[in-house]
């Protein structure tokens, strides 16, 4: 039996965000350090001070900007493994969020390539602000030749803008049909 387990596309973002809405955490954000499996912030900073963390049972993540400035990037990865498309027609993702003051992110499918990586901007920018805000959008996969259906690896981004105040990030799910 070639898989005793089947995981639909979306299966493993729902353990790794499992794992993250369960967790009480304080602390600082380290580049490229996972604050649960399959989920951490990259930035492009060797500073101490960039990212200010908080994650509360039954929310995913709020961050605040540091002293320290981000750089020229700041995303916020989830893994996905090798989520394979073939048969799916919808991609997209909903998501809560709210912000200490108006600003917008971008949700971003990173696939693993030969020789490296694709990535694939998944409809409109979130725009958020100080009142909870819902946002979906999905793209029709034969829409989006650019999009590799199967890949031996993905992520999930949230791209921020470098100077995003803070945003309390408090659900988000991958829609996949």
């Amino acid at each position: 039996m070639a898989k005793s387990l089947f995981l639909p596309p979306d299966g493993p973002m729902i353990f790794t965000l499992a794992a993250l809405r369960a967790l009480d955490f304080t602390g600082t954000g380290v580049n490229g350090q996972h604050i649960v499996p399959g989920v951490f912030f990259g930035f492009d900073s060797p500073a101490a001070d960039v990212l200010r963390l908080e994650s509360r049972p039954g929310s995913l993540i709020r961050f605040s900007l540091g002293a320290d400035a981000p750089g020229r990037w700041l995303t916020f990865h989830m893994t996905l493994g090798a989520a394979d498309y073939s048969d799916c027609k919808l991609l997209g993702f909903a998501c809560r969020s709210s912000a200490a003051e108006p600003t917008s992110f971008r949700v971003c499918l990173r696939s693993g390539v030969e020789g490296g990586h694709r990535d694939v901007m998944l409809g409109e920018p979130v725009i958020t602000g100080p009142q909870v805000s819902a946002d979906l959008d999905v793209v029709n996969l034969d829409d989006t030749p650019t999009l590799p259906l199967t890949a031996p690896w993905r992520e999930l981004m949230l791209v921020f803008k470098t100077d995003t105040p803070a945003i309390n990030l408090l659900d988000f799910r991958l829609i996949v049909i």
